[in-house]
């Protein structure tokens, strides 16, 4: 993840800060983001809409210390099922980083 450079007037000078949500907003409006796939062993399903499918899960893919939180339309999703998904990380300014999931491969 990469970092934007502020300049603060009250501290003269520059510092680094952790990327924002208008940061991702505008790297996204600049076509800049890209979609990626990601492979791991679902943990849990945090919350499933009955009527839209629409998922909030938690995957554990490797490379990752923490779990990744995969937010879309991700239909019987069981734990303990190895999931492929194909999407783009987003930040979410309540929830922090997600993957948004477009489709299961």
């Amino acid at each position: 993840m990469g970092c934007a450079v502020l300049w603060t007037r009250r501290h003269g000078g520059f510092r680094v800060a952790a990327p924002t949500r208008s940061v991702y907003a505008l790297l996204q409006d600049m076509g800049a983001t890209s979609k990626v796939t990601i492979e791991g062993v679902l943990e849990r399903v945090v919350y499933q809409g009955e009527e839209d499918g629409f998922t909030v899960a938690r995957l554990q893919a490797p490379g990752r210390k923490d779990l990744v939180t995969i937010v879309g339309n991700i239909l019987a999703a069981t734990p303990g099922e190895t999931l492929r998904l194909r999407g783009e990380w987003v930040v979410n300014p309540k929830y922090g980083e997600q993957f948004r999931v477009d489709s299961c491969l």
